[in-house]
C-alpha cells in the first residue's frame, strides 16, 4: 500500500544526488522508513568538493527479501562522459545495508582505455540477482552490454547455530535469517523437523547414538530456497580419551592432548590449553566443554629412574694381569658387547668394553677403554772407553714414568765425562727395570780423517781431527799444491769446509799439518794428506 521512488535533487554548483522515498498511501511521507520518508544515497548537504557531481537516477527495484535497489549514473559534469553505473541497497527502514559493496554502495565502471565511463539504461532483478543494462561512453561509441550480481539472500554455514552437543540431552539447533518463512532441519540421523513460525526457528534434537553427524537446514523465503550445512559432534561419557596410563623414564617429557575440540578446557595442573607437557609422576585430569557438553578423563603417568650404572674411568691394564668390571644391582637385565649377561666380568686383555643395563623398562649403557701395558725394559749398552775429555749421552729408549740415576738424576738421559758406573732405574706402573754401564777414559792420539765431501749433507762436512780430549797450542794448517797456507784455525772444534778466501778449492789432495800438547804435557807434530771430494 506504500508508494517508492527515487530521483536525484539538485544542489549548489550544479550538483546533483541521488535519493529513495517512501510515502503512505494517502501520500504522507513514510516516517518508518529513515524516520523523514526520504534517504539521500550521498551525504547531504553535499560538500564544496564535490563540484558540479551528476547523480543521474535511472531505475529502483525491490529484491525479494524487501530491501531496496536503485541505479544511478555517478560522475562529474565537468569531464564529459566520465559516469559510472553505481547501485546502492537499502534496508527496509532505509537503513542502509552494510553488507552491499562498500558501506551500501556498489560501483561498476567496467570501463577500458578505449572508454571513459560506463551508463546505465536499465536494471531489473529476479530472486537471485541483480541484471544490469548499460553501454561504454567514449569516442567508440555506446556498445551495449549485461552483468549480473548476486543479491546475496541466501544462507550460510554461519547462519546455523548448535549448541548443547552432550549425547545424554537434546541438541539444540537455531537460525539466526530474518527473511526466512520457514526452515527444515536434517539432523544427519535420518531424522528432520520442519519449523513454520516467521518468528524463531529453533529445535532440539535427541540424538541415540554419539558421533559425528552432518547437519543441514532449507531456508525456504519470498526469494526461493537456499541450504546451508553444518558439522558436528555428539560426544558423551568415554569420548574424551587422554590415553592409557603411561610408564616413561626419568629425563624423559610425554605431552597429554585432548582428542575432542571443545570451546574450554581445564587441566588439574591449572592450564587452560588444549595440551600440557608432563615431566614428573602423578595423575593428570582433563576437563573440556564441547557445545555445553562436560566430558573429563583422567591419565597416571609414572616416571621410572634409571638404573645406576659405572664401569669407571678408561684405565691401564699390566700385561699378565686381569681386572674386575661389575654392573651393581638394581637391574632387570644386562648385555655386553659380547653378549654376555652376567652382572661380572674378569677383563685380561686390552679393548673396548661396553654394557647396557634395563631395569623398569629403562637403560642406560656405559663404555670403558682399556689399554695394556708391559713394565719398562732397556740397555744402557756394553762397558766402554772413550778418549780423556770426549763426552758421551746415555740416552736409553725406554718407555716409563719415572726415571732414577745413581745420583739421584731424574732425568730420562745423562751427559758422561767422567769414568765411573753409572746406574738408571726406570718404572711404571706395571714395574721397574735397572741396567748399568762401566765408562773409562784414556789418552787417545788424533785421528785424521783421508777425505771429506764438502757438500752440505750433513755427512763429513768438513775436515778437522777426531779426538776431542783437552788440548794445548793446538793449530791446524791446510797447504795447496803450490805450498800456500789457504786455512788456519787454533780452535780443535773448528774444521775446514774446502774453500779459501770464499771460493771453493777444486777437488784433490791437500797437505796438512798439525801442533798441540796433550794432557801428558807431550808436544805432538803430524802431517799427512787429505783428498777433498766434489
Amino acid at each position: 500500500g506504500g508508494i517508492l521512488g527515487a530521483s536525484q535533487s539538485h544542489g549548489r554548483w550544479l550538483y546533483s544526488i541521488a535519493a529513495v522515498w517512501r510515502f503512505n498511501a494517502d501520500g504522507s511521507p513514510d516516517i518508518s522508513f529513515n524516520k523523514t520518508g526520504l534517504k539521500p544515497i550521498y551525504p547531504w548537504p553535499p560538500p564544496p568538493s564535490f563540484g558540479f557531481g551528476n547523480n543521474l537516477v535511472i531505475d529502483i527495484g525491490l529484491q525479494c527479501d524487501g530491501k531496496i535497489v536503485t541505479g544511478f549514473r555517478a560522475g562529474e559534469l565537468d569531464l564529459a562522459g566520465l559516469e559510472n553505473i553505481t547501485l546502492a541497497r537499502l534496508n527496509q527502514d532505509g537503513s542502509t545495508d552494510s553488507t552491499f559493496g562498500t558501506a551500501g554502495i556498489l560501483e561498476a565502471p567496467l570501463s577500458s582505455s578505449s572508454y571513459f565511463g560506463t551508463w546505465l539504461y536499465s536494471m531489473a532483478l529476479d530472486r537471485s540477482r541483480i541484471y544490469v543494462r548499460g553501454g561504454y561512453t567514449g569516442p567508440a561509441g555506446l556498445p551495449p552490454f549485461v552483468y549480473a550480481i548476486k543479491q546475496g539472500t541466501g544462507i550460510g554455514s554461519s547462519n546455523l547455530h548448535v549448541t548443547n552437543t552432550c549425547h545424554y540431552d537434546s541438541t539444540i539447533f537455531s537460525l539466526t535469517f530474518a527473511n526466512a518463512d520457514s526452515v527444515k532441519w536434517d539432523f544427519g540421523d535420518g531424522y528432520t523437523a520442519s519449523i513454520l513460525s516467521p518468528t524463531t526457528f529453533s529445535t532440539r534434537h535427541l540424538y541415540a547414538n554419539k558421533g559425528a553427524y552432518r547437519v543441514s537446514c532449507l531456508a525456504y523465503t519470498k526469494c526461493g530456497v537456499s541450504q546451508a550445512y553444518k558439522n558436528i559432534f555428539i560426544a558423551g561419557a568415554g569420548d574424551l580419551q587422554l590415553g592409557n596410563d603411561t610408564t616413561l623414564c626419568e629425563d624423559q617429557q610425554v605431552t597429554l592432548h585432548s582428542n575432542i575440540a571443545g570451546q574450554s578446557y581445564q587441566w588439574s595442573t591449572g592450564a587452560a590449553t588444549d595440551n600440557i607437557i608432563v615431566s614428573q609422576t602423578g595423575s593428570y585430569s582433563l576437563e573440556v566443554i564441547n557445545g555445553g557438553c562436560r566430558l573429563m578423563d583422567t591419565i597416571l603417568v609414572t616416571f621410572n629412574k634409571r638404573p645406576g650404572v659405572h664401569l669407571g674411568s678408561d684405565t691401564t691394564l699390566c700385561s699378565g694381569s686381569a681386572i674386575n668390571l661389575v654392573v651393581a644391582p638394581p637391574f632387570t637385565t644386562i648385555l655386553w658387547e659380547d653378549n654376555s649377561t652376567l652382572p661380572e666380568r674378569t677383563i685380561s686383555s686390552a679393548g673396548v668394553y661396553s654394557v647396557k643395563v634395563e631395569l623398569n623398562g629403562c637403560t642406560v649403557s656405559d663404555t670403558i677403554s682399556i689399554t695394556e701395558k708391559d713394565p719398562p725394559h732397556f740397555s744402557l749398552g756394553p762397558d766402554t772407553t772413550v778418549c780423556n775429555g770426549e763426552p758421551i749421552a746415555l740416552r736409553p729408549v725406554v718407555l716409563a714414568d719415572n726415571f732414577l740415576w745413581e745420583d739421584g738424576s731424574l732425568l730420562p738421559s745423562r751427559i758422561i765425562s767422567n769414568p765411573g758406573i753409572y746406574r738408571l732405574t726406570a718404572s711404571n706402573a706395571c714395574g721397574n727395570f735397572s741396567d748399568e754401564i762401566r765408562i773409562d777414559y784414556q789418552l787417545c792420539e788424533a785421528l785424521m780423517p783421508s777425505a771429506f765431501t764438502p757438500n752440505q749433507d750433513g755427512l763429513n762436512d768438513e775436515f778437522r781431527w777426531k779426538h776431542t780430549g783437552p788440548v794445548k797450542d793446538f793449530i791446524l794448517q791446510i797447504y795447496n799444491r803450490y805450498g800456500q797456507i789457504i786455512f788456519t784455525t787454533k780452535d780443535p772444534s773448528k774444521g775446514w769446509n774446502g774453500t779459501a778466501h770464499g771460493v771453493k778449492q777444486p777437488q784433490g789432495n791437500y797437505i796438512w799439518t798439525m801442533q798441540y800438547e796433550n794432557a801428558n804435557g807431550e808436544h805432538k807434530y803430524l802431517k799427512g794428506t787429505v783428498l777433498l771430494i766434489r
